[in-house]
């Protein structure tokens, strides 16, 4: 493959991202905004503005590192991170219930 045609394929991926980020972007927004209550508005469009601060320093962070160590432990990196992350997620998930009673009965105790 000549340099054009990688050119070419990485303008033709980043306008496919484009439109689809422009696209989900506003959706998950709206999706966000009727999910919470109308007093926790500025909240929900706070974490919604820090999908783009972490989007933007993610891109300085781990280009800098996969200049380092490589792509491939970079993404062997950043996957083992997700399975922390989802892994914390399905536990706070399973002990959500357990703690909204935790929280009633410290605000019956109240």
């Amino acid at each position: 493959m000549n340099r054009l045609d990688t050119f070419i394929a990485m303008l033709a991926a980043s306008a496919f991202y484009g439109l689809g980020a422009g696209a989900l972007l506003p959706a998950l927004l709206t999706w966000m905004l009727n999910q919470v209550q109308s007093d926790r508005h500025s909240a929900a469009t706070t974490f919604y503005n820090v999908l783009d601060i972490g989007t933007s320093t993610s891109i300085l962070v781990f280009g800098t590192v996969a200049g380092e160590i490589g792509f491939t432990r970079m993404f062997g990196w950043i996957a083992a991170i997700m399975g922390v992350f989802l892994l914390l997620a399905v536990i706070q998930y399973r002990c959500k219930d357990d703690v909204a009673v935790v929280l009633d009965e410290i605000r019956d105790a109240d």
